[in-house]
C-alpha cells in the first residue's frame, strides 16, 4: 500500500483486523477509552515516526489530529448529532 505525499490513510483502531481491498481498514487492536499513546513505527520495530497521546474519550465524539497531519476538510462519517473534535 502506498500513500502519496501530503496524502493520508484512515485506519480504524477497532480490533476487527480487516484488510479487504477497497474497504475500510481496521487494526487488530483497539484503543482504550481512558486514553493512551498511539505510535506509528517503521518496519524495523524501533524507529518512531509519529506519536500521539490522547486522554479520556467522550461518547459520540470523533477525535483526530489537526490539519498539520490531517486535512480538516477530510470527510468523516459520523452519526447524526455526533460531534467532531480536531486537535492541533
Amino acid at each position: 500500500m502506498s500513500i502519496n505525499a501530503n496524502g493520508y490513510l484512515v485506519v480504524f483502531a477497532s480490533g476487527k483486523d480487516r484488510r479487504v481491498s477497497g474497504q475500510n481498514l481496521h487494526t487488530n487492536f483497539s484503543l482504550r477509552a481512558a486514553g493512551e499513546s498511539l505510535l506509528l513505527v517503521k518496519p524495523d520495530g524501533t524507529t518512531v515516526v509519529s506519536q500521539f497521546t490522547f486522554g479520556q474519550q467522550e461518547t459520540d465524539v470523533s477525535f483526530g489530529l489537526g490539519d498539520h497531519l490531517l486535512d480538516r476538510n477530510a470527510h468523516l462519517r459520523q452519526r447524526p448529532g455526533a460531534r467532531t473534535r480536531c486537535v492541533q
